[in-house]
């Protein structure tokens, strides 16, 4: 949840005056910044199939040094090496560093380069395998207002790496469009002014005209809008995670569904659950199975096959098929116990072996 993010970030962040003061080195920039921001996002610092230290990232080259940390995901996949530096150490000249790091690991899928209180976040959306020479996403310990919608897609129990490569690829698609437009409004070139000088002079796009079109243009872009003011990319919509669908939920129901994803992701290896605005999806082999909706007395469970498709020897389910529903599937039953689960999963089961 944001406001229990932000509520342990703040208690982290009272300790850099004096951490920067006394000009802390390395060792205790992590004990008191580093491991605790780590924490909070709910990776456990002491287990080390969650979070490994001074690791080769290529155990097959010893040349490639160790990477502070290691950290993993809950599938243990490894998802992010963490270079750290000392808390008034400028982090422009370690970027060689974390880039040989990542480039040899062919495993992680992000790198962060951090002083403790600007934690720069990196992956590799040109070239695979390749980390991009710039951040995708920088967090300042000192800003907790900004872009805290992005920190927690990274928290250990919302890690969902589709989404945030997808946020990924919008910022970048964004910046590029941005780029562009900033370099037509400071110098026209050809290949933009040619469609606006055929459109004026009825289809001719001589050089005179493309040219007169060139020395007009700033001027008109200035009289739109003030190019130092152009925004800059807007955040991210609110991401859509388990405490979206938990929140203010009786203790008795958040339970319950605890139970029940558990039963769910016990079914067989490769399960994955997504969590959209209105429902928690359940996913194999990218086929939605079965959808939750968790309402305040009750889950109702969706399963996904089509009238006539299920059997249900407790007559427990309910037929949706003519009505409008958040969920996938023509049936759908109420949850309000734990007693249930057993022949709930009886049904989903049907519908993930479709």
């Amino acid at each position: 949840m944001k406001a229990d993010l932000k509520s342990k970030l703040e208690e982290i962040s009272k300790k850099i005056p004096n951490l920067k003061q006394d000009n802390a080195r390395e060792e205790q920039t992590k004990i008191s910044l580093i491991l605790p921001f780590l924490e909070a996002l709910g990776y456990d610092t002491s287990d080390p199939s969650i979070v490994k230290a001074e690791i080769n990232p290529d155990p097959q080259d010893n040349r490639v040094g160790k990477v502070d940390y290691l950290i993993f995901d809950k599938k243990t996949t490894s998802i992010i090496c963490l270079e750290a530096k000392p808390v008034n150490e400028s982090l422009d000249r370690h970027y060689p560093q974390i880039k040989r790091y990542y480039n040899n690991s062919h495993k992680v899928k992000y790198a962060i380069l951090t002083n403790g209180v600007e934690y720069r976040f990196y992956t590799d959306s040109t070239h695979t395998n390749m980390l991009d020479s710039e951040p995708f996403f920088t967090f300042q310990l000192t800003e907790l207002d900004a872009d805290l919608e992005i920190l927690l897609m990274f928290e250990r129990d919302e890690y969902d790496n589709e989404t945030i490569k997808s946020l990924i690829e919008q910022k970048n698609i964004y910046q590029k469009v941005y780029d562009y437009i900033e370099k037509q409004i400071k110098e026209p070139d050809d290949e933009f002014v040619t469609p606006i000088c055929k459109s004026i002079f009825d289809g001719s796009a001589s050089r005179t005209n493309k040219n007169a079109i060139k020395e007009t243009l700033p001027e008109v872009f200035n009289q739109l809008f003030d190019p130092n003011d152009i925004p800059k990319p807007p955040k991210p919509k609110p991401i859509c995670t388990k405490n979206h669908h938990i929140e203010n939920k009786p203790p008795n129901i958040v339970n319950l569904y605890d139970t029940l994803k558990k039963r769910i992701l016990e079914i067989e290896d490769g399960i994955d659950e997504k969590f959209n605005k209105h429902t928690i999806k359940y996913i194999k082999n990218n086929r939605i199975f079965t959808d939750l909706v968790v309402q305040q007395k009750h889950i109702w469970i969706f399963i996904n096959l089509k009238k006539g498709e299920l059997d249900d020897p407790l007559k427990k389910v309910e037929d949706v098929s003519n009505i409008g529903t958040w969920g996938n599937g023509d049936y759908r039953i109420r949850l309000e116990k734990i007693a249930d689960i057993k022949y709930t999963i009886s049904l989903i089961k049907q519908a993930y072996l479709k």
